[in-house]
C-alpha cells in the first residue's frame, strides 16, 4: 500500500500556495519576460532597417547631388560601391545578430515551457489528492514533484556550449572607413595632386 501524507484542514491553503501559487507567479513572470524580450528585438529589428534605409538614401544623395563636381569618376564609383557594400553587410551582420539572439531567447523559452508543463503535471496529480475531502497526498507522486523542483537550479544555469555574439563588424568599418575615404576623395584628388606637384 502506498505510504500518504496527511494534511490538516486548515493547513491545505498554506500547502497549496506552497507548492503551486508560487511557482505558477513565477511561470507567469518567466514566460513574460521570454515574452517582451522577444518583441524587443523585433521592434529594435525593424528600427534598424528603417534607419539603415534613411542612411543610405542620404549617403546615396548626397553623392549624385555632387556629381558634376567630381575629379574622379573611379574614385567615386569605387567609394559608392564600398559604401553600399558596407551598408548591406551591416544590414545582414546586424540582423544575423537579432536573428541569433532571438532563436537563443526562444531556445531558453522553449527550455522552461518544457519544464514548467512536466512540472505542472505532476503538481496536478498532487493537486487533487489535496482537494479531496480526505486531504491525502501520496508520497511517491509528492516524490515526484519535489524531485521535479530541484531540477529548477539547473534552468539558469550557462551552457558551456553558447557562443557570445560579436557585437561590432570589423568588415563594416572597414568599409565605411576606406568607402567615405574614396568618395570624398573623388572631389579633390587631382587638386591635391596638383597642389603636391607644384611644391
Amino acid at each position: 500500500m502506498d505510504e500518504k501524507y496527511k494534511v490538516k484542514e486548515d493547513q491545505v491553503l498554506n500547502f497549496y500556495d506552497e507548492i503551486g501559487g508560487k511557482h505558477f507567479k513565477l511561470q507567469g513572470e518567466v514566460l513574460e519576460e521570454y515574452g517582451k524580450m522577444k518583441l524587443d528585438i523585433y521592434f529594435k529589428s525593424i528600427g534598424f532597417v528603417i534607419s539603415v534605409l534613411g542612411i543610405v538614401g542620404i549617403i546615396a544623395g548626397f553623392g549624385f547631388t555632387a556629381f558634376s563636381f567630381i575629379e574622379s569618376k573611379l574614385l567615386f564609383f569605387l567609394g559608392e560601391s564600398i559604401l553600399a557594400y558596407g551598408i548591406i553587410k551591416g544590414i545582414v551582420w546586424v540582423q544575423s545578430v537579432y536573428n541569433n539572439e532571438f532563436k537563443s531567447i526562444e531556445k531558453e523559452y522553449n527550455r522552461h515551457k518544457k519544464f514548467y508543463d512536466e512540472r505542472n503535471e505532476l503538481f496536478f496529480v498532487v493537486y487533487k489528492q489535496l482537494i479531496d475531502p480526505t486531504h491525502e497526498i501520496n508520497k511517491k507522486d509528492f516524490e515526484n514533484l519535489q524531485n521535479k523542483d530541484k531540477e529548477s537550479l539547473i534552468l539558469f544555469k550557462y551552457e558551456n556550449g553558447d557562443v557570445p555574439h560579436l557585437i561590432y563588424s570589423k568588415v563594416l568599418y572597414g568599409c565605411l572607413i576606406i568607402g567615405t575615404i574614396a568618395l570624398l576623395s573623388s572631389f579633390f584628388i587631382f587638386s591635391l595632386l596638383y597642389f603636391f606637384i607644384r611644391h
